[in-house]
């Protein structure tokens, strides 16, 4: 429970923080959101270290937040000893339990950017 619990609040700061910070940027917190929500199936379809390669390349800003955020998780939960991820993914033993681990990263994630960041549609449904 404790696990799930750190891994809950680390999903929860992470968007919010880019809520707060891109407040009047609709678009981009839109975009956040949309990649967010895919995100569990592209892990799963592509593999942790295809999808950060895949974030990495692309390099729009929503990409970025995304590929920032799995980081910061692996950081705070000590499954990267590196500041380059993708490298530390490439010399690991451990990738499918630091794969599970971001799986369950993700689904709080979700989560959390479908409360926090409101598409137009949404908006209009509650007005």
């Amino acid at each position: 429970m404790k696990r799930e619990n750190s891994t809950k609040l680390i999903a929860k700061n992470c968007v919010v923080e880019k809520v707060l910070k891109e407040e009047n940027d609709k678009n981009i917190l839109k975009s956040y959101r949309s990649l967010i929500i895919g995100l569990g199936a592209m892990i799963i379809q592509n593999g942790l270290y295809g999808t950060l390669v895949f974030l990495r390349a692309k390099g729009k800003r929503h990409h970025e937040f995304v590929f920032e955020d799995i980081r910061i998780f692996l950081e705070k939960k000590k499954y990267i000893k590196s500041k380059d991820v993708l490298e530390f993914l490439e010399q690991t033993d451990n990738l499918s339990l630091i794969q599970e681990r971001v799986l369950e990263f993700v689904n709080w994630y979700r989560r959390y950017a479908e409360i926090f960041i409101k598409t137009s549609n949404e908006d209009d449904e509650n007005n």
